[in-house]
């Protein structure tokens, strides 16, 4: 996909990018589902994020991008 600024580019993921995957789903997680109405802190968020970017869920990214390759 291009966008009108020729720095990005973004395209289907290649082996590699299992570890900046991870850090992207984290890092959206916390910047969506805190709510202060719902109760829900950035710290309940960071209790369960702290799973979406180590060793074993990156070797899960990794696994989806072979078999989807």
């Amino acid at each position: 996909m291009k966008n009108n600024n020729d720095d990005i580019w973004i395209g289907p993921a290649i082996p590699g990018d299992g570890k900046g995957i991870a850090a992207v789903h984290k890092t959206t997680w916390l910047a969506t589902y805190p709510n202060a109405r719902a109760g829900i802190t950035e710290n309940d968020i960071l209790s369960m994020a702290k799973f979406f970017d180590n060793a074993e869920r990156v070797k899960e990214w990794e696994e989806k991008i072979l078999a989807n390759g």
